[in-house]
This record gives C-alpha cells, structure tokens and sequence, in this order.
C-alpha cells in the first residue's frame, strides 16, 4: 500500500498508478506552463468537418504498409500498451465479434491519415497480424488460442480480423489546424494530456509541413540552428540537443516528403572529437570524445547529418552536408550572453572605446587556436556545393588558416581603435585548445576563400557600427 503525504501531489501519484496498472511506462511531466497556458480555442462550429465512415482492418493494414496512416503524429505520445494480456483482449473482441470504440483520424492535405485516438489499438491490431506478440489471458477463446500466433489461428478467425468493420471519425484537412489538437486534448483514451511544450513542438512540425506543402521549393539550405558560446551551451545543453534535433528532423524528413530537389545541412567543426588530429579531415568524425563545453549541441549535429547520408543511402535523396568553421559577418548575434567569440570582441572592445574604459575583461587564457570564415565565403560555398557536390560524406569549409584568441583579440582591438588593455580571466574555460579544418577535399573540388581575417574583420565592424541600433544585443 502507498501511503501518499503530499495533497499537491495526489493526482500524479493516481495518475502514475493507473498508467502503471494499464501497462504503460508512468512519464513525468512538467506542468508548469510559466509564461503560456494551454487554452481551449473558440473554433468556429461551421468550420469543423468531421466524417464517420467504415472502414476494414484489412483496409487500415494496407494503408499503414503504404505509409498513409501515422500512427505518432506530432501530437501523440509514442505510448502504446505493453501489457500482452490487455493486447490480447482487444484481439479476442475482434474473433468474437465484439464491437470496438470508434477512431479518430486527421486528414491532412496529402490525403494521408494521422491518428487523433486510437493509436493503441491500431498498433495493437498490426503487431498481432506481423506476428509480434502471442495471445495470452483470452476469457473466451483461451482454451484453443493461449500462446497463438495470428498464423496459427483458424481461417474463420483471421478472416474475421481482417474484415471488422471499425468505425473511423476523419477530421478533414478544411477544418482549422489546431483543431485536431483540441479535439485530441477532448477524446485521448490514454488519459494524459500534452503539456505546453509537446503542444508547440506538435504545432512547428505541422508548420513546417504546412510551409513545405505550399512553396514546394526545390533546394533546401537547413541553417537554421539553435547556436550560442561556451557559457550558452554549458547552462542549456538540453535545449541546444532537443531543439536543434527538432528543427533538423522536422526539416529533413519534409524535404524526403516533399521530393526536395536537393538539401544541403549545415553542421559545424564541433562535432569533432576534443583531441581530433590538426588540420580536422572529414574522416575524424566519431573517432574520439567531443569537448565537454559543446557536446550537447555537437551531438545534434552529427545526428543531422547521419540523417541526411541515410536517406541518401536508403531513399537515393541528395542530401549533402557541410561542416563551416567559425562563422563571422553582417547580423551576427552580439548578445554576451550567448554570442561567439568574434561578435563578442567587437562588441567589448566598441563599448570599451566608447566608454573609454582603462581594460577589457577577455575569457580563458587566449592560447586556444581558432580559424575563422567570413558569411560571405561561406554563402558562396554553399553555392558552390549544391552546383558541383553530391557525395554522402561531408565537406568541411574553411580557409585552412588558424589564429590564437589572443592573436584574433588584437587584431579586432586594433580594428576597433581601442587603445586600453586587455585583462584575461583564467578561471573562465579555453575551450577546445585547437580546431583547423583541412580543407583539402574542398579545394580539390574546386573552391578556395577569398576574405582573409583583418579584412573581414574590418567589414563585420563597420556593420557593427553602422547598425549597431538594430543589431541583436
């Protein structure tokens, strides 16, 4: 017997003991919405179609072998029961003729079904007809049937599955788009609901999906990331791992949907091992630990793409990857809390001119080694492998030239025209100690960079200062 102290957590402890007693694995939620709340939306009653048709087991089967049913869309768990007695039972039904709960599926715009309610039993159904559970604890049937595999069944049994009718309430995809999300929060048989953050993360793949269905665009560049320094990724490696592998499975697997022409995924060098050999080759990928200080991050972009060579592998896409090295130029992100290490010296050496301040407070010892490409080489790059490139491995693009942080600080001071002193706090960590791409393979396919550092210092600066009001601070 459990004996439950805390009021404020009766419901969960209840709520964890009948999940557990329906055979499910019990999921801790954070409940706490802090700045938003899931609200019931006012839809428009006219705007909401739903119609109920009959359909086959048989039928549905095929359509899950065609991929025309998603058994997880977004906004469902990947929970299914796992308790054999219970998936039994649901199968004796079918051999008895035993009217099952209706379903609930979405139809989106593809004609492709996504289910609303139902997925347990679905996933039920077509586990036992592929042969990958055996009936046990059948009330009826057991005598015969215990121990069954759907091939060991009776003829008057297997006919009888595949030929139940199952009521299905299709949502069509005229109804608006967060309905199927209320209607699901309504009539869910797995008894939870979604808390704000599955809720979003449900919403943004249908985003995405909504955004590829309508410009059908032919080649896809996925830079879109969720980056930051040494200090944004040691306080929030779960957010740079979970929302960066969002972003790239949403977008990824859309291009493979939407028959995208060609996707070019941009990673970064720091998915390379710590102690990686000088110059990085592309062939350094997963031969040694990753820096501790950007691991979670680094861990999301090597499943980016792995991602991309796979569907190549198994679907022929051309999917190609790149690996840029440190990244500078016109829109960087200067906020200190979270920016790299270039915008991060020109935005404390500008203010500290401005100020007139006597020395500017650097990180680390400034020994690390770093290389530095300015955006537009890196554009330019792009552009050169999505014309000329479509191997599986990825490419690294770089200059092949390397600078310490100390050597990178002066030259930033110098452009700047700060004249103070620098003051380097070593109890704030270096990072990797070097990290230079061999760009070899690059320049064998043909391409070189044209910016080298000071000049393209000097161009980041003057954007600074001539936008320094608009710029992210």
């Amino acid at each position: 017997m459990e004996v439950i102290l805390d009021s404020d957590n009766l419901e969960t402890k209840i709520e964890r003991l009948e999940a557990e007693a329906a055979g499910f694995d019990y999921e801790i939620e954070n409940t706490e919405t802090e700045d938003e709340e899931i609200k019931e939306q006012p839809f428009d009653a006219e705007k909401i179609r739903v119609d109920q048709q009959m359909l086959s087991v048989k039928y549905m089967l095929e359509l899950m072998e065609q991929n025309l049913i998603e058994l997880n869309p977004g906004y469902q768990r990947r929970r299914v029961w796992k308790d054999n007695k219970r998936k039994s039972l649901l199968i004796e039904s079918l051999m008895l003729r035993i009217p099952i709960p209706a379903f609930y599926f979405y139809e989106n715009e593809d004609g492709k079904y996504q289910v609303i309610d139902g997925q347990q039993r679905l996933t039920t159904i077509k586990e036992f007809v592929y042969g990958e559970f055996r009936l046990t604890g059948l009330e009826y049937l057991g005598k015969e049937y215990n121990k069954k595999l759907f091939k060991d069944l009776d003829t008057k049994y297997t006919q009888r599955i595949y030929r139940t009718q199952i009521a299905v309430n299709i949502l069509d995809a005229r109804s608006p788009k967060n309905v199927i999300y209320d209607i699901f929060r309504r009539v869910n048989t797995g008894g939870v609901n979604l808390n704000p953050q599955e809720m979003r993360n449900a919403i943004c793949k249908q985003a995405v999906r909504d955004f590829f269905a309508e410009q059908k665009p032919d080649v896809v560049v996925l830079a879109a990331a969720k980056v930051g320094g040494i200090n944004a990724n040691n306080t929030a490696p779960a957010e740079f791992a979970y929302e960066n592998m969002q972003i790239q499975c949403n977008v990824i697997k859309c291009c493979h949907d939407f028959g995208v022409k060609k996707l070019l995924f941009l990673g970064s060098t720091c998915i390379y091992p710590k102690m990686a050999q000088q110059p990085i080759p592309e062939d350094a990928l997963l031969t040694g630990p990753l820096e501790e200080t950007n691991e979670a991050y680094a861990v999301a972009k090597i499943a980016g793409l792995e991602m991309c060579k796979y569907f190549k592998r198994q679907y022929g896409d051309d999917f190609i990857s790149c690996m840029p090295t440190n990244l500078y130029g016109p829109y960087d992100n200067y906020d200190l809390s979270g920016s790299h290490v270039m915008p991060a010296l020109i935005r404390k050496f500008h203010e500290a001119k401005a100020n007139n301040a006597p020395s500017v407070e650097l990180w680390g010892t400034g020994t690390p080694l770093r290389e530095f490409l300015h955006v537009d080489d890196m554009a330019d790059a792009c552009v050169f492998l999505l014309e000329h490139y479509d191997g599986e491995q990825h490419v690294n693009i770089g200059t092949g030239k390397e600078v310490t942080i100390r050597e990178l600080a002066e030259i930033v001071r110098r452009v700047v025209g700060y004249e103070g002193g620098i003051v380097w706090n070593q109890e704030m960590p270096d990072g990797t100690p070097r990290k230079l791409t061999d760009v070899t393979k690059l320049h064998k396919l043909g391409w070189t960079h044209k910016i080298e550092l000071e000049e393209g210092v000097q161009l980041a600066y003057d954007w600074f200062r001539e936008n320094v009001e608009d710029a992210r601070l």
